[in-house]
């Protein structure tokens, strides 16, 4: 006799269930936006590089440098080459949209965790995660909520508004550029 309650294990399926249709979801919108072509890195290296001109900074931007590794999280900066006294390595970690479980109330989610690395000898400075829309709840110096015009009901309208949708994300790029330009200054680094 299995000593689970009939509540945990109807919970369990419950989740189970909810994570299955969450995957099959996740699936449906990947292949949707597969159709478009959406240069958010390029929206976000722009803004930051605009941003960081406007801070009174000289910038450079890497373009085709071997850094060494498939995974960004492990890249070899000393591969870099470059006159420049710090890197800023921007990572993209989650992009798309996203719904509380509570609430389907779908909205945008960009984040970036922020690095600022020494080119002299490859040492960190800094880092910072950066966070927009959907997750931008939590409220702190590096979470900005999206405009709630790119705020949709449900999973369907979601899929019916990807241009849309494309909309927020590129304008979550754009500003999360420019903060972090001025986080770069602020921080003084």
């Amino acid at each position: 006799r299995s000593a689970i309650s009939p509540l945990i294990f109807f919970g369990a399926m419950g989740i189970a269930v909810s994570s299955s249709i969450h995957e099959s979801k996740k699936e449906g919108f990947r292949l949707k936006m597969q159709e478009y072509n959406v240069p958010l890195g390029i929206d976000l290296m722009q803004s930051l590089e605009q941003g960081l001109n406007a801070e009174k900074y000289e910038v450079v931007v890497l373009r085709e440098q071997d850094m060494g590794y498939a995974n960004p999280k492990d890249f070899d900066y000393g591969k870099i080459i470059t006159d420049a006294d710090a890197l800023a390595h921007i990572i993209i970690t989650e992009t798309g949209v996203s719904s509380s479980l509570r609430k389907p109330n779908y909205k945008p989610r960009l984040n970036v965790d922020v690095k600022i690395i020494s080119s002299k000898d490859q040492t960190k400075i800094d880092d910072w995660t950066v966070e927009y829309g959907a997750d931008a709840s939590k409220l702190n110096d590096g979470s900005f909520p999206s405009d709630p015009k790119f705020a949709w009901s449900d999973y369907d309208v979601v899929m019916q508004k990807i241009p849309e949708v494309i909309e927020g994300l590129q304008q979550g790029a754009k500003l999360l550029g420019g903060h972090i330009a001025k986080t770069v200054r602020e921080r003084k680094l």
